[in-house]
């Protein structure tokens, strides 16, 4: 199995000022990335919360400079994706910060791959 295309999208919506007794929140926002590959299985992986608060509109051009480093490859090897591009991001973007944020969520795409691909949850796989 070889990944074929990522995708980045970034959704944003209005909630209500006041929520949990008084504490103030923004508007809802979340960072999706989708991974296709060539047996027509598709993963997804998702930013939030704290993440969130980024300037999200950055990650879709985080997510086009990946791109290339990934088509190619086997999704199934979690392992490998990971270290080599965190090995990569650490050498030229240093070792935080929102690239760190959008290879979370291509690591949660491709378990999500691997999950879909062995019939199996992220949790089973992981030992849980």
């Amino acid at each position: 199995m070889k990944i074929t295309d990522i995708k980045s999208e970034v959704f944003e919506w209005e909630r209500p000022g006041i929520w949990n007794g008084g504490h103030f929140y923004g508007p809802g926002r979340l960072h999706k990335i989708t991974v296709e590959t060539d047996e027509g299985i598709t993963g997804y992986g998702w930013n939030g919360g704290t993440a969130a608060e980024r300037p999200l509109n950055l990650f879709p051009g985080y997510a086009d400079y990946f791109r290339p480093l990934l088509i190619g490859r086997d999704p199934m090897d979690t392992r490998s994706i990971a270290a080599d591009l965190g090995e990569k991001l650490i050498k030229i973007l240093g070792i935080g910060g929102i690239h760190t944020q959008v290879l979370a969520a291509i690591n949660i795409a491709c378990w999500d791959i691997k999950g879909k691909a062995l019939g199996q949850s992220i949790h089973q796989m992981l030992g849980g």
